[in-house]
């Protein structure tokens, strides 16, 4: 979303350069802020709670904000749930890659998550400008950027079936933190941060 914000703000709702890249700081202050506030809300809910929630979050509020035509409720969207949704999501899976993989794997584990995360930012800009130059639509920038936004929530929408099938909470052993099996193995107690 953020190589597209400030386009999407201005070809989809008319708004400004100012008030575009005014709207893109504060969707990044909201990202920040909510991030700082739900500390306590992830360690309460759990790891497979938390991501199923960041993940519903950011499937309806990306998938709305593609299609909604009013300008304040755009706004809102993108300041409240597409916030929400954004904070939660990569502190959660790094949270969730830490106690899913052996300690003795861990660097390696982490170095292909991110690996992962920085191919998809790569790709990201060319499935933008396919959605907005190369597909039939081209020379609607509006239809092309909204498609764009809506991918994310569809992308979102694959995770959310993923932590169902694939991410199961398990109770450590006592006096330790929460587990998370990815799939069928062994739960993993975190280990002291």
């Amino acid at each position: 979303l953020s190589i597209t914000l400030a386009d999407f703000l201005s070809a989809s709702f008319g708004a400004s350069d100012v008030e575009a890249g005014s709207l893109y700081g504060a969707w990044g202050a909201a990202l920040v802020g909510a991030g700082m506030a739900l500390g306590p809300l992830i360690d309460a809910a759990g790891v497979r709670r938390s991501l199923l929630l960041s993940a519903s979050l950011t499937t309806l509020s990306r998938l709305a904000l593609a299609t909604v035509t009013s300008r304040p409720l755009a706004i809102f969207l993108l300041l409240v749930p597409v916030s929400l949704g954004g904070a939660l999501g990569s502190p959660v899976l790094t949270i969730a890659v830490k106690r899913a993989a052996p300690e003795r794997a861990r660097g390696f584990v982490f170095s292909l998550f991110y690996a992962a995360m920085n191919a998809a930012a790569f790709a990201a800009g060319t499935l933008r400008d396919v959605f907005v130059v190369g597909l039939p639509w081209a020379g609607v920038k509006p239809a092309g950027l909204r498609a764009y936004v809506a991918l994310g929530g569809a992308v979102a929408a694959v995770e959310v079936v993923v932590v169902l099938v694939a991410v199961h909470g398990r109770p450590p052993p006592p006096g330790e933190g929460e587990g998370v099996v990815v799939g069928g193995g062994a739960a993993v107690a975190p280990t002291p941060s």
